[in-house]
């Protein structure tokens, strides 16, 4: 057997070529060294030169591939090599693309966002703005002038008061200024602007975030409503009062004054005492000497401080004597006694005037205590809740 010396395979005694790698196995015999030359003599004397320096010879490192010459490559392996090699940058660039993909994605992503965002933003504010011009169109016509017209001032502003104080205080003067038409300008003029305001609030059309807040200006709107048509009520109560308050200190002035062509008017009076005192001939009695009305205002003076619904005896129960005189003139007899015990002393009509104010005061308690309570609830739904949350979210866009 003879040995490759390239691959080391073993092939038979008499095989020129390896088996395996192909190589041949017999190598020529070396050719036998050359005689070494003499050195020439030369003819004349010439130095010999100086030897050249010995070659420096360098260490080759290892092949780092592991590339081993002495092996014939397989070329399906090494195409399989160069395969993975192309597939592995194949795999890279794919990476690299979808990493910068994402990058593209996320930053396009934002820059949407940041649109979309600032376009939400600016439509938000814009249906605020909206909806803001809105509600102050209803708030600065109807509503303003609806608190106007209950307290009678053209020129003021009864939403921006201090407090209810000016409401309440408006509204007693008003009807003391007006006692008979102060009713019917409450009911034909200041309650249809009410309703007004009340129908606008309710067509309003309010962000989300300003549903809630809007409700509770509507409720409030309601419950003044509620609470004025009661006022109404009262106040035609008490214009019906001061009506028969005033033809009864009209009737007393009537005899007092003497004056014939009123006698209706003081025999009315006179029937008016005797209904609602029983202890008027008692007290004329006491009366020695006229003109002296003075027993009979001390008595209607004390009752009254002790009880001032007495009044009520004067103004309902027997303030129907007045029409009953007028529709059956004549004169009673108690008519002739009191012209000539009183009349001139015009004391008991200054005690029944006195009778008449103590009655009416906190006539309106109730119900103006209710209006100033429903006006501040007014102001605390229109500005604490309504248009804060209006100009606060507006200013952080929702």
């Amino acid at each position: 057997m003879i040995s490759c010396p390239i691959c080391q395979t073993q092939n038979a005694a008499n095989t020129q070529n390896c088996s395996a790698c192909g190589a041949p196995l017999s190598l020529p015999a070396a050719a036998p060294p050359a005689p070494p030359i003499p050195p020439a003599t030369p003819a004349y004397n010439v130095e010999t030169p100086a030897a050249p320096p010995p070659v420096r010879h360098f260490d080759v490192p290892d092949d780092p591939s592991g590339f081993d010459p002495s092996r014939t490559p397989d070329p399906l392996r090494a195409q399989a090599e160069i395969n993975d090699y192309y597939a592995e940058q194949r795999a890279r660039k794919r990476v690299r693309a979808l990493t910068w993909l994402v990058v593209l994605l996320v930053i396009a992503g934002g820059v949407g966002f940041f649109i979309i965002r600032n376009a939400q933003k600016k439509a938000y504010e814009e249906e605020m703005a909206k909806f803001l011009l809105a509600f102050r169109k209803v708030d600065d016509l109807h509503t303003a002038d609806f608190w106007r017209c209950a307290v009678r001032a053209k020129h003021m502003d009864v939403r921006l008061a201090a407090d209810g104080r000016v409401v309440t205080e408006g509204l007693s003067k008003a009807f003391k200024n007006f006692p008979k038409s102060q009713p019917d300008n409450v009911q034909n003029k200041c309650l249809p602007q009410l309703g007004a305001a009340l129908r606008g609030y309710k067509a309003l059309k309010p962000p989300e975030d300003l549903v809630k807040e809007l409700e509770g200006v509507i409720a409030v709107i309601e419950q003044t409503r509620q609470a004025f048509i009661a006022y109404h009520a009262k106040m035609q109560q008490r214009s019906a009062l001061a009506t028969a308050e005033k033809e009864i200190l009209t009737a007393a002035s009537a005899l007092h004054n003497g004056d014939d062509k009123e006698i209706d008017k003081a025999a009315g009076y006179a029937l008016v005492l005797e209904c609602a005192l029983p202890e008027l001939p008692k007290l004329l009695k006491e009366i020695k000497r006229g003109p002296d009305s003075h027993p009979i205002a001390k008595h209607i003076y004390e009752s009254c401080k002790a009880n001032p619904a007495i009044a009520d005896t004067f103004r309902v129960k027997c303030h129907g004597q007045l029409a009953e005189i007028a529709k059956n003139p004549r004169k009673p007899a108690i008519y002739a006694t009191l012209k000539s015990k009183i009349a001139g002393d015009d004391q008991e009509r200054m005690a029944i005037d006195d009778c008449f104010k103590r009655a009416s005061r906190g006539f309106f308690h109730t119900e103006l205590n209710a209006i100033g309570q429903v006006w501040y609830q007014y102001r605390v739904a229109r500005d604490q809740k309504l248009l804060k949350t209006l100009f606060t979210k507006g200013k952080s866009g929702g």
